[in-house]
């Protein structure tokens, strides 16, 4: 059985110095987490049809081909 290293003291004095700096401070552990979470793949083309929707272009599909 692996025991993660503790990384408390190093986690505090980081948060510390971010919040005095008047920044956000995510431990590293809780970005893996967010970030395997909301992990998509999307292709060019996926990027383009959803930016044409965002911006009102309907999509309409030919029966020519």
């Amino acid at each position: 059985m692996h025991i993660p290293d503790r990384t408390d003291a190093s986690d505090l004095k980081d948060a510390t110095e971010a919040i005095s700096k008047n920044k956000r401070y995510v431990p590293i552990e809780f970005q893996q987490v967010v970030r395997n979470k909301n992990t998509f793949d999307f292709t060019e083309y996926d990027i383009m049809i959803l930016s044409q929707l965002v911006q009102g272009i309907l999509q309409k599909t030919s029966l020519l081909t």
